[in-house]
């Protein structure tokens, strides 16, 4: 689990491990930046309880469409903070 909000430092664990390992996410607020550069998954404290808000990010990352999964984020995030 990476939880610093350091996307960078993220992408070097990404690369140095050559993609032998999934990282997780820890990061509720950052997640959509953390898929932008590759993570696959994560692990947070507020999954559970806005589960649909998250799947519509992450539905939304996945067709293309990052106006609508920015949206989401933000929502998420302004409960986070």
């Amino acid at each position: 689990k990476f939880s610093d909000a350091d996307i960078w430092e993220l992408s070097c664990c990404m690369r140095a491990c050559g993609g032998k390992f999934n990282l997780l996410y820890g990061k509720d607020e950052q997640y959509l930046a953390a898929m932008a550069m590759g993570c696959t998954g994560a692990v947070g404290s507020t999954y559970n309880y806005m589960a649909p808000e998250y799947h519509r990010m992450i539905a939304a990352f996945e067709k293309g469409d990052l106006e609508t999964a920015r949206k989401h984020q933000a929502h998420a995030g302004d409960l986070v903070k």
